[in-house]
């Protein structure tokens, strides 16, 4: 009981984001995952994971190195020859879910929000989470379906028959587009 004590400096998350101010910084922190994530470089490594799995695919690359063997996650890519080890292709999916997290923590603090600047950074969440979801359809046909934060149990892939509403691919996006086509009402 005496350990049992209020802890100081920390706001609960029902009482921190309410106002116009808090929506753009929760949404600047969604493009600052965005950004290196998935534009550029996120410091896991010396290569973008999105550029290298989308290019280093193909018998017009080569992976070189100075010795055989080196970069040899690199030529796997190139030589059709990965699997789900592979940095490049783990490090790309674990950064498209990072990515939906932080778009999942805009949509479900603001998406109740009467405010146009909430429903503008709610739109713009859902059009980010929408490109990472055609992203994710599109190399790993049916992953999970995460549209909020999760704050138990664990998500299983959409076609799942454990999943509540299991989805096909198509399904997948379908939901991609209507995501978007949900959103543009609150865009500028």
């Amino acid at each position: 009981k005496i350990l049992d004590i209020p802890q100081k400096g920390v706001t609960p998350i029902e009482n921190f984001y309410k106002t116009d101010e808090d929506a753009e910084a929760v949404l600047t922190a969604a493009y600052a995952r965005f950004a290196p994530r998935i534009t550029g470089q996120d410091g896991s490594s010396i290569y973008t994971d999105y550029k290298a799995a989308l290019n280093n695919m193909g018998d017009d690359t080569y992976a070189a190195g100075s010795n055989f063997g080196d970069n040899d996650f690199m030529a796997q890519l190139d030589e059709f020859r990965l699997d789900s080890g592979n940095q490049v292709v783990d490090h790309f999916y674990k950064n498209l879910f990072q990515v939906n997290y932080a778009c999942n923590q805009v949509i479900d603090i603001f998406k109740e929000s009467n405010s146009t600047v909430a429903l503008r950074c709610v739109a713009e969440a859902r059009v980010m989470r929408a490109y990472l979801y055609f992203l994710l359809t599109s190399f790993w046909n049916c992953p999970p379906m995460i549209d909020h934060v999760i704050t138990d149990g664990l998500p299983y892939n959409s076609d799942s028959p454990e999943n509540e509403n299991p989805m096909s691919h198509d399904d997948l996006y379908r939901w991609v587009a209507s995501e978007c086509e949900a959103a543009v009402a609150n865009l500028d």
